[in-house]
């Protein structure tokens, strides 16, 4: 098993060199990098100092890096910023801690008090400790500026705490080890979900911020949590936790999760998980996202909650089984098999579809509650006629009631051909869609179907007869046929039609090939009620 940080470390000698230090305003005493320090989060060592300063301007120390970062690259634009004030208490309530980053000028972040820019940073925790906090520069609202610092050279980071009074007894601000990047990779065989944590928070070297345990059963998760690469990953993990992804300071789609099934070896298998999304598109949408890539590998997602995501992505080799969606968006299936989901809350805006659907067969017994906006399913373009099944429910007081353009019908397409209508089809006990259809072509819903069915066996062995002929029409009216059509891998003829009276039936089934087993024609009939018409015909092989 390997976990791998996307990470840059820089100052990987905190504790060890006091002249890249100065300070900032009053304080009661010289910053420094002891080692072992009174109180760090990684490593042994910290950059800290005794602040005491009152003033508007507070107190505190710059750590300058001798060589320049270019915090505008994707692999190094956020920093984990791991921050400490052990008499939090005391802070002003505005703008009791903030953090800087620049080359001489700065832009200036505050990280507990009313003027922070998220809700999570308006007042320090409660319980104190260390502040782990992804800050990405790049982000305009984020801070506010002192000069112009240019972000592709960035060579310093500042710790500055305001008191309302001063009661330090000795250090009490402090700034762990200074990492950029992107988040955690994980690779290997029989690996699990708590891997992460522990290679992380749990390995004291380590201790990026990228997973950390905050109760037991509750992991956090910062940056992007990636699953496999060219290299493989198993992992079947049916352990009860919640991974809470918070908001923070970082841009949108930086925070959230990546499974990569490019290597025919990848098998994931989550269950039983939670997946909270605590972020907000207020300042920047820092809400997750779910990313799947590669279509060569499995991966299996069910009897799961995920809440308040930006995104899914999938592909054809993910199962999205029997979970619990609440207030997501842009859910793009992608050939997955997307069945028995719940969803809820759902925040898609009006014309915007929750579900873009590329192959409805594989979108099923799925329940949208929907929020009187938007509409479930996108069905994209379709240029070709043909008969769709239909197999899903909503809440049909959220969606529009008729057919039209209002942008929340529960079915989006583009239907093209205009020489033969495009046949959606509602499965029994499923709810009947509503169409904005946006071609030129004609969409014909037929809800009500029932299924005709004929399999065809040979009489001696009693397996199914494979491309037998099966034709089956109304009874005294043979212009209205029923079905006409080979059998299938099963023996089996079938079509779904709208249900109009108890009907009787007549029809014929044969198989004769220039080579092979020919065998002698049937005829039958019958009735087919609201319950369908099933029947089995035994041929009898020539010899």
């Amino acid at each position: 098993m390997t976990v791998a940080a996307n990470n840059t470390r820089l100052n990987s000698d905190v504790g060890a060199n006091n002249n890249d230090l100065s300070s900032i305003g009053g304080g009661a005493g010289a910053e420094s990098t002891d080692d072992p320090a009174a109180f760090f989060y990684q490593g042994s060592g910290i950059i800290y100092r005794k602040v005491t300063a009152t003033g508007a301007s507070g107190g505190g120390f710059t750590y300058t890096h001798p060589s320049t970062t270019d915090m505008t690259a994707a692999a190094t634009r956020t920093m984990m910023c791991k921050i400490n004030v052990t008499d939090f208490g005391g802070l002003n309530t505005a703008n009791g801690l903030r953090l800087r980053i620049g080359d001489g000028s700065y832009r200036d972040y505050v990280l507990a008090g009313t003027d922070g820019k998220i809700n999570a940073l308006q007042k320090y925790p409660a319980k104190g400790g260390f502040i782990i906090m992804p800050i990405d520069p790049n982000i305009t609202a984020y801070y506010d500026t002192n000069g112009g610092p240019t972000l592709s050279a960035i060579d310093e980071f500042s710790a500055v705490a305001r008191f309302a009074s001063a009661s330090a007894k000795a250090e009490n601000l402090g700034l762990d080890i200074i990492d950029l990047g992107t988040g955690l990779t994980i690779t290997g065989t029989s690996v699990a979900l708590i891997d992460f944590v522990d290679t992380d928070e749990g390995t004291l070297a380590n201790r990026w911020g990228y997973a950390t345990l905050l109760a037991d059963g509750v992991f956090q998760a910062f940056g992007t949590w990636v699953f496999g690469t060219a290299t493989a990953v198993t992992m079947t993990d049916t352990t009860r936790v919640s991974i809470i992804f918070p908001d923070g300071l970082f841009q949108a789609g930086w925070s959230g999760l990546d499974f990569d099934l490019q290597n025919a070896s990848t098998d994931i298998t989550l269950t039983n998980k939670d997946w909270k999304g605590l972020g907000t598109t207020a300042v920047e949408d820092t809400r997750p996202v779910l990313l799947v890539t590669g279509t060569d590998g499995s991966l299996t997602l069910n009897n799961s909650v995920f809440t308040n995501y930006a995104s899914m992505t999938f592909t054809s080799g993910v199962v999205f089984d029997g979970n619990t969606i609440l207030e997501s968006e842009a859910i793009t299936q992608a050939g997955a098999t997307i069945t028995n989901n719940i969803c809820s809350g759902n925040v898609n805006a009006n014309a915007e579809a929750l579900f873009t659907i590329d192959d409805l067969s594989l979108f099923t017994k799925n329940y949208v509650e929907g929020d009187g906006t938007g509409y479930m399913a996108d069905l994209g373009t379709i240029s070709s006629s043909g008969t769709i099944s239909w197999d899903n429910t909503f809440n049909t007081s959220n969606f529009a009631a008729v057919d039209g353009s209002t942008g929340n019908e529960v079915i989006l397409v583009n239907y093209t051909d205009t020489g033969a209508d495009l046949v959606i089809s509602v499965a029994a006990g499923a709810s009947t869609p509503t169409i904005h259809n946006t071609g030129a072509g004609t969409v014909d819903v037929q809800a009500g179907l029932i299924t005709l069915a004929v399999t065809v066996l040979d009489d001696s062995t009693g397996l199914p007869i494979t491309d037998a002929r099966v034709h089956l029409h109304k009874s005294g009216t043979p212009a209205t046929v029923y079905i006409n059509k080979e059998t299938n891998v099963s023996g089996v003829a079938s079509e779904d039609i709208a249900y109009d009276a108890d009907t009787d039936i007549v029809g014929w089934a044969r198989q004769m090939d220039v080579s092979g087993t020919d065998y002698t024609p049937k005829d039958f009939g019958g009735e087919y009620t609201s319950a369908g018409f099933s029947i089995t015909i035994r041929l009898e092989p020539i010899t």
